[in-house]
């Protein structure tokens, strides 16, 4: 019954928006027929009561013909759910059980509750101003808990997600994963061309910083790019801060293969000058303990099982059902 107590707070919802909701144009009445299974039809009404909630959210991202296209999108995908659930209700009348009359009126007293006042009556009210009644909200809602006992038996209860699944499951993961090797560097940058025809030779200057370099730390890496250059992030020092080792430059790459902290290297050239490179630090590629994420990976195998046992539970039904749409 894990879908009750939501279906139950959108259907409230509704209930309560759905006074207000027709301000956009381009609606239809609450009794207009969108669908029918084996018979029984589906209204407006039907997909409004759970449809509300999502739409009220989709009117603050979208206007004009954008919102109408989400709105219709969000309607479908409701009216399928509900054709879904009729198709199983079937099932149910087929070989009815018992469903208790006090877990019913619980969930009603739930819903006027929500509805603001806590009332019976306040809630019958709502009903009446949305052309239905109490009566039909108690057949909805024992309509739901019946269904959704029916695709737990069918559906999850037949799901058995084993240790060893999750396992391999990591192991065929290890790639998305893991966390991608990271280094923090400081750059400098020489140019080839000289900016003025005073400025000294390129090639001269990038020999010197060579020597320069050569067994500067961090602290005094920075200063030789602050004194010397005008490159990236020349005033603080060339720091480039953190990169994932996968978005390093190529010319880069080839003078990191083997990053240690505190080691200089380069230059490294390029079209427009050479660089020199300081490690500040560095962090291997991690994969995250298979404990980490053991409990993520199960909810998903289970989540992708069910749903693949409901597409082949609905269609099984679909098979011997009657089902039309006009929306």
């Amino acid at each position: 019954m894990k879908f009750l107590f939501l279906f139950v707070f959108c259907f409230s919802l509704a209930l309560a928006a759905a006074e207000e909701r027709f301000p956009m144009g381009r609606e239809m009445r609450f009794d207009s027929i969108l669908a029918s299974v084996n018979g029984d039809p589906v209204t407006m009404l039907d997909v409004l009561l759970e449809s509300t909630n999502a739409e009220n959210r989709i009117q603050s991202l979208y206007q004009g013909d954008k919102l109408y296209e989400e709105i219709e999108k969000l309607r479908r995908k409701y009216l399928h759910d509900i054709v879904v659930r009729k198709l199983v209700y079937a099932e149910y009348k087929k070989k009815p059980f018992e469903i208790q009359n006090q877990h019913v009126e619980n969930l009603i007293d739930y819903l006027a509750l929500t509805m603001g006042d806590g009332t019976r009556e306040g809630l019958e009210k709502r009903a009446r101003a949305m052309g239905t009644s109490m009566e039909e909200l108690r057949n909805k809602v024992r309509e739901k808990i019946a269904v959704d006992i029916l695709l737990a038996h069918y559906c999850e209860r037949v799901i058995n997600i084993t240790p060893k699944d999750v396992y391999n499951e990591y192991e065929r993961r290890a790639k998305t994963l893991t966390k991608p090797a990271r280094i923090s560097i400081r750059i400098m940058f020489v140019p080839k061309t000289k900016a003025k025809e005073t400025d000294p030779d390129p090639v001269k200057v990038r020999d010197q910083l060579s020597e320069m370099i050569r067994n500067a730390d961090d602290e005094t890496f920075g200063k030789i790019v602050k004194s010397n250059t005008r490159g990236p992030n020349w005033e603080n020092g060339g720091d480039m801060g953190w990169i994932d080792m996968p978005l390093i430059r190529p010319e880069f790459a080839v003078l990191l293969k083997n990053p240690v902290k505190g080691m200089n290297a380069g230059p490294a050239e390029t079209a427009d000058g050479w660089y020199f490179i300081h490690v500040n630090d560095f962090e291997k590629a991690e994969i995250p303990p298979f404990e980490s994420v053991s409990g993520k990976i199960t909810r998903e195998l289970r989540r992708e099982a069910e749903e693949k046992q409901r597409k082949l539970y609905v269609e099984k039904l679909s098979r011997d059902a009657i089902i039309s749409y006009y929306f």
